[in-house]
């Protein structure tokens, strides 16, 4: 990630926690310190440099004493941090908010993987654009470091005709033709169908990947040699809540991506806390 757009949101974000002065903190005699942050759970961590950031924002030194995706159980110290009792005070909970979250994502991501991991080691599990504005970038490559796919990034990063854009053609065949058309050679066409005949006529107009809303495995399980016949490099992509409890199910009906929008919208918290050295 880009230090320099992570220092500008850190800065939006210690404005929104500190807007005038800390209260709390200007009560306490100011004095060097030493803490840990001590991961509460098993699980991965990630977003290792934006914690980074925060602190050195905030004239703190941290250590890290694990790496960027790496596994850490309950009771793990992430790493050490020392400055100012007043400046970790204030630094803290933007910090562990976005540290949290992060690894909370690529935690989930990673035991999701996991889950599928002897099924089909080829199959990507891949985000959606179901993250919160402004932390896209955080959301994404949480996803990214625990092994999952980023999907589209943005409206930009390729072609992707729902339900509420093909209703503005008088078929999927129509909406192909115009987006082959109209789009650069480099962007690469999804199409959301609903049936099997949507599936069949999308693959015959030339779609690259056909995702599959809401179709149950068993039902994937039929049209998927259908699609193949027609395109044998077709990517099919299965999407609609599924979730740790349905994947491997979704996973042994062969298709190639599973998308996910709880591992951005949904997933819980990293439980991790800061904690200050003995002071006497």
């Amino acid at each position: 990630m880009n230090k320099s757009v992570i220092r500008n949101d850190v800065i939006h974000w210690l404005e929104e926690d500190i807007q005038s002065w800390d209260n709390s903190s200007i009560l306490v005699d100011s004095k060097d310190v030493t803490a840990s942050i001590v991961a509460k759970q098993n699980g991965m961590i990630s977003g290792t440099m934006v914690a980074s950031i925060i602190f050195e924002m905030n004239e703190i030194s941290v250590d890290f004493i694990v790496e960027e995706g790496s596994i850490v159980n309950k009771g793990d110290v992430i790493c050490k941090i020392s400055g100012k009792s007043n400046n970790i005070l204030q630094a803290e909970r933007t910090c562990l908010n976005i540290f949290s979250h992060m690894s909370g994502i690529s935690t989930l991501t990673y035991s999701s993987i996991d889950k599928i991991r002897g099924i089909n080691p080829d199959l990507m599990i891949a985000a959606t654009r179901k993250t919160l504005p402004g932390l896209r970038r955080y959301q994404k490559w949480a996803v990214f470091i625990a092994g999952g796919d980023t999907h589209r990034m943005s409206l930009s990063s390729m072609i992707m005709m729902k339900e509420n854009h093909l209703v503005n053609f008088s078929s999927i065949t129509e909406a192909i033709q115009s987006a082959k058309k109209k789009s650069s050679f480099s962007l690469k066409i999804e199409v959301e169908v609903r049936n099997d005949d949507e599936a069949i006529e999308a693959t015959n107009a030339g779609a690259d990947i056909i995702m599959l809303d809401n179709y149950t495995p068993a039902m994937i399980e039929n049209i998927l040699p259908k699609l193949r016949s027609v395109n044998s490099k077709v990517l099919i992509e299965a999407s609609g809540n599924i979730n740790e409890n349905t994947i491997v199910s979704y996973a042994k009906s062969g298709v190639d991506i599973i998308s996910m929008g709880k591992l951005t919208h949904s997933s819980n918290v990293f439980d991790m806390s800061l904690i200050f050295d003995n002071l006497n």
